[in-house]
C-alpha cells in the first residue's frame, strides 16, 4: 500500500492509555524520506517514556514501538512493541498496544490540529469530564494464597469492578520483572512455584465511573489494599468487602510476629541494661556479647519469615501449611528464650567467667 493511501493517520493526536498501564499520551506522525514517521511520548505517574517507530500499512495499519535511546546507548527489549490502529475518523481513532515484557491495553486518540503556534482540539468522541475518585487504603496482615485461592481472588476483584476486565499481575519472574494479565500469567508454564512479592490490579475507566483496586503484597514490609472509586459509599463497601475476603488467606500468628516479634528485642535490650550494673567489667562485656548474639538471632529469624507467599503451581498444599511460618517461629523464639533462662538461672555469670578462662587457658 502506497503511503498515501494510508488514510489520516497523519497529525497530532492526543491519547488516554488503558490496560495493564494506565496513562496520557502524544502521538505525533509525520512524513520523512517517503515514509510515516511516529513520535509517541506516554505520561504514566509523572514518568515520561518516548517511543520512536514507523507507521506500516498493513492491513492492518500499525506503528513499532521501540524505546527512543541516546545513540550507544542498548534499547531495552522489553519495552519494544507494537500498536495496531483501528478504524480511523476525522475526530479520532482507536488502536491496541503491547509490549515484549507482557504488558497490553487500549488507547483512545483524538485529533488535534497544530497551526501557526496555535492548537485547535476537535471534540472528541467521547467527552472527558474530570472525575473525583475517593480512596481508601487497608492494610492487612501475612497472607499465604496457593493457586485456587488465587483464582478465586481474581474472580473476586472482577466482581467488584467488572467480569469484563481481566485484572493484571506484576510479578518479579527470572530476575525481570513481569506485567501480565491474570489468565495470560496463570498459562505460562515457565512460572516459579512461588513469590513472595506481588501487585495484583484491576481498573475499570468508565466515564465518571472509574474504579480501579490495586493488591500490594510485600515479602517484609506491610501488604495493603487501595481501592479507588467515584464516591465514598463504593469505595467504603469494596475495601470493606475485600479486606474480609481476604482474611481466609491470613494467618494471625506470622502476622502477629512479623509486627511485633522486634519488640522482644527491645525487651531483651532494656533486661540488659538493668542487670548490668551488677557485674563487674568482664561479666559486663560477655553479657553484652551473649544479649547481642540473641538479639542478631531475632532479627535473623524474623527476616526469614515472609509476610506473603503466593503460589503459582497447581500441587495441593494442606490449609494446615498457612501456619507452619508461625509455628517455626514460635518453636525457635521460644528455644533461643528458654536456653538464655537456663544459662541466667542455672550458671551464674562468674561461673561463664571462670569456665571461659579455664577454656581459653587449656
Amino acid at each position: 500500500m502506497n503511503i498515501d493511501e494510508i488514510g489520516p493517520i497523519e497529525g497530532h493526536w492526543l491519547g488516554e492509555i488503558r490496560g495493564t498501564h494506565i496513562g496520557n499520551a502524544f502521538l505525533r506522525v509525520y512524513r520523512s524520506n517517503g515514509e510515516l514517521i511516529s513520535d509517541l511520548r506516554i505520561n504514566i505517574q509523572g514518568e515520561v517514556t518516548v517511543f520512536d517507530g514507523r507507521v506500516n500499512a498493513g492491513p492492518p495499519m500499525t506503528i513499532d514501538l521501540v524505546p527512543h535511546v541516546e545513540p550507544g546507548i542498548e534499547i531495552d527489549q522489553s519495552l519494544v512493541g507494537r500498536m495496531t490502529i483501528g478504524n480511523i475518523h476525522t475526530d479520532g481513532f482507536s488502536s491496541e498496544w503491547e509490549l515484549s515484557n507482557g504488558a497490553r491495553g487500549i488507547a483512545k486518540w483524538i485529533a488535534t490540529t497544530v497551526s501557526q503556534g496555535t492548537t485547535t482540539v476537535q471534540t472528541p468522541l467521547v467527552p472527558i469530564r474530570p472525575a473525583q475518585l475517593i480512596s481508601k487504603e487497608v492494610p492487612i496482615g501475612a497472607v499465604t494464597i496457593y493457586r485456587t485461592e488465587l483464582e478465586g481472588l481474581i474472580q473476586k476483584l472482577k466482581s467488584l469492578c467488572s467480569n469484563d476486565i481481566e485484572p493484571v499481575i506484576t510479578a518479579t519472574i527470572d530476575n525481570g520483572k513481569v506485567i501480565m494479565y491474570a489468565k495470560d500469567i496463570l498459562a505460562r508454564g515457565d512460572l516459579p512455584s512461588s513469590v513472595n512479592e506481588c501487585t495484583i490490579s484491576i481498573a475499570d475507566n468508565q466515564p465518571n465511573a472509574q474504579k480501579s483496586i490495586v493488591i500490594n503484597f510485600n515479602k517484609q514490609s506491610e501488604s495493603n489494599v487501595v481501592v479507588q472509586g467515584p464516591d465514598e459509599t463504593w469505595s467504603t463497601g469494596a475495601s470493606v468487602d475485600l479486606t474480609e475476603f481476604m482474611k481466609r488467606y491470613t494467618s494471625y500468628g506470622t502476622t502477629a510476629f512479623r509486627k511485633y516479634g522486634l519488640l522482644i528485642n527491645a525487651f531483651i535490650f532494656l533486661s540488659a541494661i538493668i542487670v548490668i550494673p551488677d557485674f563487674d567489667i568482664v561479666e559486663r562485656v560477655l553479657l553484652i556479647i551473649v544479649i547481642y548474639t540473641v538479639m542478631i538471632a531475632f532479627i535473623s529469624l524474623h527476616a526469614l519469615v515472609p509476610n506473603t507467599v503466593i503460589y503459582f503451581d497447581d500441587t495441593k498444599r494442606n490449609p494446615f501449611r498457612r501456619q507452619l511460618p508461625t509455628i517455626y517461629s514460635a518453636v525457635l523464639a521460644t528455644g533461643i528464650v528458654a536456653v538464655v533462662t537456663i544459662l541466667f538461672k542455672y550458671l551464674p555469670v562468674t561461673s561463664w567467667v571462670l569456665w571461659l578462662r579455664d577454656w581459653f587457658g587449656n
